[in-house]
């Protein structure tokens, strides 16, 4: 069960808290995040994001994209994306179907790989002593709503 407080100005909403009603352990799994940034090659930045936009489909029929991002600032020819998986055993069950899945190796992974000048990846878990949740709401003077 949630409950929710609000926190109420002229009789808007400006903030909420939500409070677990049971255990904040139910609320985490065995879920693990993978958080992978390629850095490309200048030259053939565009070349790599056609190709990822048009073959992305056969990566995600493997397991969930949580995002896909190119970076505006520091390191301005990196993708960063985080990939869902639900433990590690998964994880690695789906690097070996893509292993064997040679539409995503010939299609895409040959032709990716000469252009990345780094691979980095990290795996992340949900960490229940230390998770805090917020919902935020935009003032009227935000920027970003």
């Amino acid at each position: 069960k949630m409950a929710a407080n609000a926190l109420l100005k002229n009789g808007k909403v400006i903030a909420r808290s939500f409070a677990q009603a049971s255990s904040i352990r139910s609320l985490h799994n065995d879920k693990v995040y993978e958080l992978r940034t390629y850095s490309i090659k200048p030259k053939n930045f565009k070349e790599f994001y056609d190709l990822s936009v048009e073959h992305m489909h056969l990566r995600t029929n493997h397991s969930k994209l949580v995002g896909y991002w190119t970076s505006e600032i520091g390191g301005i020819f990196d993708m960063v994306h985080i990939w869902e998986y639900d433990n590690l055993q998964h994880r690695a069950k789906v690097r070996q179907a893509m292993t064997g899945d040679q539409e995503w190796s010939s299609k895409y992974i040959s032709k990716v790989f000469p252009m990345m000048e780094r691979l980095e990846n990290v795996l992340l878990k949900l960490d229940s002593k230390s998770t805090k949740s917020r919902l935020l709401l935009p003032t009227p003077w935000s920027p970003m709503k």
